[in-house]
């Protein structure tokens, strides 16, 4: 048995009998060291939440109206891709 949905039924502790197959609808995460296995949609993570190793600059309001794609805003503000947003 897994950790599963209780669905329209309810409840905070719902058992589900599942097996591997090929074939199936459900997607099953386990522990290969430990019994904890559970559906995808139940699956808890375990592992340590790191804080971001980045800082934040204040935001600064800058008006962009030639530049359509993020591409452009990188090399307008010389500015890495990754680190922009652009918004309408």
């Amino acid at each position: 048995a897994i950790v599963g949905d209780a669905g329209a039924m309810g409840g905070s502790d719902s058992k589900e009998f599942s097996a591997p197959a090929a074939a199936g609808e459900d997607i099953i995460a386990y522990s290969d060291t430990t019994d904890y296995a559970a559906n995808l949609e139940m699956a808890k993570d375990f592992y340590e939440r790191q804080k971001p190793t980045l800082s934040a600059e204040p935001l600064e309001k800058i008006d962009t109206p030639n530049e359509k794609t993020i591409e452009e805003l990188s090399q307008l503000l010389d500015v890495p891709a990754e680190k922009l947003a652009k918004t309408i």
